[in-house]
């Protein structure tokens, strides 16, 4: 099984996304949400990221749908700025993950 799927694991957080620990310990730990995320966690064998605690949360308290996916969306724009502004300021690369090959 890969380090990671849907809603668990994650290739930065070897040992825990810190989000999701943040979030899912907001939740009352037996309430069928918080149940639901830690059986999975357990057969997957995997700990929970952000995706599956934000949508818990979401669930848990009645947001609308689209809320999770408006939360992600800005804190990574946020984190993108940041990213850009350290990059800019240092003139060096953050984090280069890939290489982009022109055809």
């Amino acid at each position: 099984m890969p380090p990671y799927s849907f809603g668990f694991g994650h290739p930065l957080y070897a040992s825990g996304d810190p989000r999701a620990r943040y979030l899912l310990n907001l939740l009352p730990q037996n309430s069928p949400v918080s149940k639901a995320v830690r059986h999975a966690s357990e057969r997957l064998s995997l700990p929970p990221n952000i995706d599956i605690a934000l949508a818990a949360v979401s669930h848990h308290f009645g947001w609308p749908n689209e809320a999770a996916t408006t939360i992600f969306s800005i804190g990574r724009t946020a984190g993108w700025a940041a990213h850009a502004i350290e990059q800019a300021n240092s003139g060096a690369m953050i984090r280069p993950r890939a290489k982009h090959l022109v055809p």
